[in-house]
């Protein structure tokens, strides 16, 4: 199965004018066009699940295509205890995890460290407030500010893109109707930063961490997931993931082989080797087609079927061929609808000699036709 996941390249420019790049874990869409992994560190406007097309690769310019629904913070510690640093991410990540948030990464020097957090916006800021100040009243906390809140050019704009955005966790409540939906509650007056973003030297010390992209604990890896079993023999596909902590990890890219889990799922590693539990979802469908593979190559026929799911949300995260056929897996966030996604499979199917166009995370694997229903 070939995987798309690589690492983008994004610039920002400080307010005296330097640029500074940061290198980002994205997936490969299409063209110039590619989804993001993780929230970046230093460069703002962006976050986790956010569609970007890059303008300039060899420059690291961007901009924001679709949001994914997902606020960025940047949290700056004064203690350098690294032996520290893993308790504290531990513990920042418990607080956030009931709403539906994660710790993606950060960066370390001699006198603090820096903790990304990615936390879906649900209804209001009032949540994400609310766990920011128990964690800053718990942990030495120099400062937080928001990643892609507020315009960076004068810093207090709101950018408002929550108007138009349905998170990842809201996204459960609105699949089965098929309806596209569009959360236009009031914007909550918020404080852009709890601290100073330039940063006085009582933390920094003449170390800028915001020009030092190295993360932590965002390592990308390979998790051998049972596929399937056949005469008595365990099959696996290795799946792209990225590890949060021991044990728990989030997956990149939606499988192509390995039933029940679709990108941004994270799972925990039972003791078995390739067996998991789904702890929380991504709100992500993950859809399998085979295609009767084309004499003339499959490169216009994968760019062609990508646009279509392009087209209601979706994105490509592998291929792989077979003797005479082509399996193409895509993700595609459930608020789309089912009867959305289902039109579309049957016109894949008509046009493009598609053989087989199947759900991996919408049925028991069991029986596969009990609804496991973890959208409602």
């Amino acid at each position: 199965m070939t995987s798309n996941i690589i690492e983008v390249r994004l610039s920002a420019k400080e307010p005296n004018g330097d640029v500074f790049t940061e290198n980002v874990p994205a997936s490969h869409l299409a063209g110039d066009r590619y989804l993001l992994l993780a929230s970046p560190g230093f460069v703002g406007g962006a976050a986790a699940g956010d569609e970007v097309q890059l303008i300039s690769q060899a420059l690291g310019t961007f901009r924001v295509l679709r949001r994914g629904g997902n606020i960025s913070i940047q949290v700056f510690f004064n203690d350098s205890d690294s032996a520290k640093r893993n308790s504290i991410a531990d513990a920042v990540d418990k607080i956030i995890q009931p709403l539906g948030g994660r710790v993606d990464g950060g960066a370390d020097s001699d006198i603090g460290h820096l903790l990304v957090l990615t936390v879906p916006f649900i209804d209001n800021f009032a949540g994400i407030e609310s766990a920011m100040g128990i964690i800053s009243s718990r942990f030495p906390v120099e400062r937080w500010m928001y990643g892609n809140v507020f315009d960076d050019r004068d810093g207090t704009t709101p950018l408002n893109w929550w108007h138009f955005t349905l998170s990842p966790i809201l996204a459960t409540k609105y699949s089965m109707s098929g309806d596209y939906y569009c959360d236009e509650r009031p914007w909550q007056s918020i404080a852009r930063i709890h601290g100073s973003k330039s940063g006085s030297d009582q933390f920094g010390q003449g170390v800028n961490l915001e020009r030092k992209p190295d993360r932590f604990p965002a390592r990308l890896v390979e998790l051998p997931i049972l596929a399937d079993i056949v005469a008595g023999w365990d099959r696996y596909e290795l799946v792209p993931a990225m590890q949060n902590k021991p044990g728990i990890y989030r997956i990149v890219a939606s499988p192509g082989f390995a039933p029940g889990i679709s990108s941004g799922d994270m799972i925990e590693l039972k003791p078995r080797m390739g067996r998991y539990t789904v702890i929380r979802r991504s709100g992500n469908i993950t859809v399998q087609a085979i295609v009767k593979a084309p004499t003339n190559g499959h490169a216009s026929l994968e760019r062609d079927i990508s646009k279509r799911f392009a087209a209601i949300g979706g994105w490509i995260d592998g291929a792989k061929s077979g003797i005479d056929t082509r399996l193409l897996v895509f993700t595609v966030p459930v608020v789309v609808g089912f009867r959305v996604i289902d039109i579309l499979l049957a016109e894949v199917k008509s046009d493009y000699h598609c053989l087989k166009c199947t759900y991996s995370n919408v049925f028991d694997t069991n029986d596969g036709v009990t609804p496991l229903n973890w959208w409602i």
